[in-house]
């Protein structure tokens, strides 16, 4: 047996002894102790705490469910950060603090601030689910629009602070927030490209598309604000459902825009 292999044994070994004592939230620090090691020796020559806890799940002692627990804290971590200090004063260090894990955690998973802020744009903003939506040409305009506004809505509803802090962004954090997504397909880039394709069939009037997706955008938005004022306010409309609402703003979008017959 190799000596490289005995070390990623013994790794292992007293990995187990931590998630036994600690579960799986132990950090490199308290591993490299168990091992009588550096830090900067555990890093040069073993595993990366991912790759470990991964390991360890093949080998039984720690749970799938265990093992994502620390990843979609960090992104909980991640929201609430940028809720309170906006994308561009986010730190690696404040997110391993609200997350409870050290901050070689998050870089050892992320690497970098960026990545960390690019997997949580990917994973817990509305685009994806958006862009499907907005991809949909063979059903009715207005049915893909209804449901658009609703996934919209229903995000803003659940992620108050959040959906402010990705929609009201200028300057600094506006750049930041551009330059962090993986392509320039952002869900307003998206409802253009739906609105042109429309207004092209025929279905809507010939109005620059830029102009109709802003419009709706910001209907959208307005409703999202109106709610989030009221609710705030303990002032909120009964049994009127996200998907009633989408329904009201839709019509009214499309009140003198759509062609009969769309």
């Amino acid at each position: 047996m190799s000596q490289s292999r005995e070390i990623d044994e013994i790794v292992v070994l007293a990995a187990q002894r931590l998630v036994r004592r600690h579960g799986p939230d132990f950090t490199m620090g308290q591993l490299a102790d168990e091992l009588g090691v550096s830090r900067a020796t555990l890093y040069r020559r073993g595993p990366s705490k991912l790759e470990l806890l991964r390991v360890l799940e093949q080998l039984g002692d720690v749970s799938k469910r265990a093992l994502a627990s620390t990843r979609e804290r960090i992104m909980d971590a991640t929201a609430e950060d940028i809720c309170q200090r906006g994308f561009q004063h986010t730190s690696i260090e404040q997110i391993a603090k609200r997350a409870g894990v050290s901050p070689v955690t998050v870089y050892r998973m992320f690497e970098t601030r960026e990545n960390l802020l690019i997997h949580f744009i990917d994973e817990r903003s509305p685009r994806k689910d958006a862009g499907r939506i907005l991809e949909q040409h063979g059903k009715p305009l207005q049915e893909v629009l209804t449901e658009f506004v609703e996934t919209a809505l229903s995000w803003a509803c659940a992620h108050p602070g959040l959906w402010r802090a990705m929609m009201f962004v200028e300057g600094e954090a506006a750049a930041m927030l551009q330059m962090l997504r993986r392509d320039n397909k952002g869900t307003y880039v998206r409802l253009v490209a739906f609105m042109e394709h429309h207004a092209n069939t025929g279905c809507l009037v010939a109005e620059p598309p830029h102009l109709l997706a802003a419009d709706l955008m910001g209907a959208v938005a307005g409703s999202a604000l109106l709610d989030q004022r009221l609710q705030a306010h303990g002032d909120a409309p009964a049994q009127v459902s996200v998907r009633d609402r989408a329904a009201r703003v839709v019509e009214t979008f499309l009140f003198g825009r759509m062609k009969t017959g769309a």
